[in-house]
């Protein structure tokens, strides 16, 4: 299995990149998608100047009826947009949050005890799980990509490793890791 295959959904999985520690799948459905493009809200807008009814372009394009109401509505294309988040109570931890999930491993029910305990947190559990879920991926990420290295002098180096497999004479490639 190659780290990009997608698999019911989750792609690229970390564990399948090349360290069997990290254990964080990366979600597509953490990422924004394209509604409508502009070259299908033009289908539908020369479909209706051709007199086609709302039921007959739905059934043509594969949209809800109400997403071609939608898209006849206005005037011209402009790109979904996400509405603005809502301040939780978490806003006012964030920091905190972010600074603190790497020294527990990221464990949300951890920091949900310690939001609770020692900052008087009034929230849900669920707010801190989702809050922590983006960071937990960040830190998987670039857990997978780059190693820190000190020597006894504490001199640091960074390495981003990478494979590259090179045929010589015998069938079997030769593997070389940097």
């Amino acid at each position: 299995m190659e780290g990009n295959d997608v698999i019911d959904g989750i792609s690229p999985r970390a564990d399948t990149v090349g360290n069997s520690s990290a254990k964080v799948p990366v979600s597509i459905h953490d990422t924004e998608a394209l509604m409508i493009g502009k070259e299908r809200w033009d289908e539908v807008m020369r479909m209706k100047a051709a007199g086609q009814s709302v039921s007959a372009i739905a059934r043509q394009t594969g949209f809800d009826r109400k997403t071609v109401r939608g898209c006849l509505r206005k005037r011209e294309w402009a790109p979904y947009r996400r509405k603005a988040l809502v301040e939780t109570l978490l806003a006012v931890h964030q920091t905190w949050l972010a600074e603190r999930a790497a020294q527990v491993n990221y464990s949300a029910r951890i920091l949900f005890q310690e939001l609770r305990g020692q900052r008087g947190y009034k929230g849900c559990y669920e707010t801190v799980k989702n809050a922590v879920r983006p960071l937990r991926v960040e830190a998987a990420a670039a857990a997978l990509t780059q190693m820190e290295i000190r020597d006894r002098t504490c001199h640091q180096a960074q390495i981003d490793w990478g494979e590259v497999r090179v045929r010589f004479q015998s069938d079997q490639p030769k593997c070389a890791s940097s």
